[in-house]
C-alpha cells in the first residue's frame, strides 16, 4: 500500500454514521478504531486486500470532519466517495475562499479546510492564505489564516508569517505570528 495521502473535508452535515454507511457500499470495511475520546475520534477502513484504506476523522481541534485515502484505490475511492457523502471538492474551496461576500466565520472554517485538504504546497493555497495572512480586516481571519499556514508549514510562506509577526497593526496577531514561528522552528528541530 502507498503511504500517500490525499485529505478531503466533509460537509457539515456529513455524520460518523453516514460514512460508515457509505464506506461499507464501496466494499470497506472497519480495521480498527484508533482514538475515541477528548482528543477526537479516527478509525481507519480498508478493502478486502487491504491495498487502500481511508481514515475517517474527527477533529476537535479544527472542529473539522475529514477523511485521509491511501493506497492502490484512492483515485477510485476519491472519485466514489463524494458521490456518497457530502465532501468538499478542493477546487470549491479555493473558490469559496476567492469569495469575498462569505461571512468571517465561514472563511475561518474555508481556510481551515483548505489547509487540510492541500497538505502539499500548492501556489493558489499559497496566495489565499497570504492574502487572508496580511490583508484581511478582521484580526481572527488573520489569526485562521496564521494556523492554515502553520499546519504544514509551507517554507514558501514563512516570509509571510515573519511580515505578520514583525508588521501587523494588531499586538494579538503579531504575537500569534511569532508562536507560529516558534512551533515551526520546534517542529523542524524535531
Amino acid at each position: 500500500m502507498t503511504a500517500q495521502y490525499q485529505f478531503r473535508v466533509l460537509d457539515e452535515s456529513a455524520t460518523r454514521e453516514e460514512f460508515a454507511k457509505a464506506a461499507g457500499q464501496l466494499g470497506l470495511r472497519r480495521h480498527a478504531v484508533l482514538r475515541d475520546g477528548e482528543e477526537g475520534y479516527e478509525d481507519v477502513w480498508s478493502n478486502a486486500a487491504e491495498t487502500s484504506a481511508v481514515n475517517y476523522v474527527e477533529d476537535p481541534d479544527l472542529d473539522l470532519r475529514y477523511v485521509s485515502v491511501r493506497g492502490a484505490d484512492s483515485a477510485k475511492l476519491l472519485v466514489d466517495l463524494p458521490r456518497k457523502l457530502a465532501i468538499f471538492d478542493p477546487e470549491e474551496l479555493i473558490e469559496i475562499a476567492y469569495s469575498a461576500d462569505e461571512d468571517p466565520e465561514e472563511l475561518n472554517t474555508n481556510l481551515l479546510r483548505l489547509a487540510v485538504t492541500y497538505p502539499e504546497y500548492d501556489r493558489r493555497v499559497e496566495f489565499v492564505f497570504q492574502n487572508y495572512a496580511t490583508t484581511a480586516p478582521d484580526p481572527e481571519l488573520r489569526m485562521t489564516a496564521l494556523d492554515a499556514i502553520g499546519l504544514y508549514a509551507w517554507e514558501q510562506l514563512r516570509p509571510v508569517v515573519q511580515q505578520v509577526a514583525n508588521n501587523d497593526q494588531n499586538g494579538a496577531v503579531r504575537d500569534y505570528a511569532k508562536r507560529v514561528l516558534e512551533r515551526w522552528a520546534a517542529t523542524r528541530d524535531e
